[in-house]
């Protein structure tokens, strides 16, 4: 799964997490130093002792190291649009993932 960090200051680490269902750490990836913007990783699924992580939902969690300790930071998953709806009342647009929430089209970050 891809995806990237913002990162809103130059960073010496960004650390991004990936956890299962019940909230344990199943994968810990160090994305290194950045100089700010957007760092991208990549989750190819295994898990950190090399094994194929089960079917299940995950979620991503990142941090940046700062001055002051470990900050929590955004992050941002690439995901394809199933289908998009228009509510009837305010004709706000939601576009609809697969395995995934809903967002509103304001909540989108970029289309490719």
């Amino acid at each position: 799964m891809a995806g990237a960090v913002e990162v809103p200051i130059p960073t010496g680490g960004v650390t991004v997490e990936v956890k299962d269902s019940v909230g344990q750490v199943v994968r810990r990836m160090n994305l290194g130093q950045h100089n700010g913007g957007l760092a991208h990783f990549n989750w190819d699924g295994v898990t950190d002792d090399g094994t194929q992580a089960p079917a299940g939902e995950y979620t991503f969690e990142a941090q940046i190291n700062t001055s002051t300790g470990p900050e929590a930071v955004g992050v941002l998953i690439a995901a394809e649009v199933e289908s998009v709806s228009m509510s009837p009342n305010t004709g706000a647009l939601s576009l609809n993932f697969t395995n995934m929430n809903s967002l509103g089209l304001d909540q989108v970050r970029q289309i490719s």
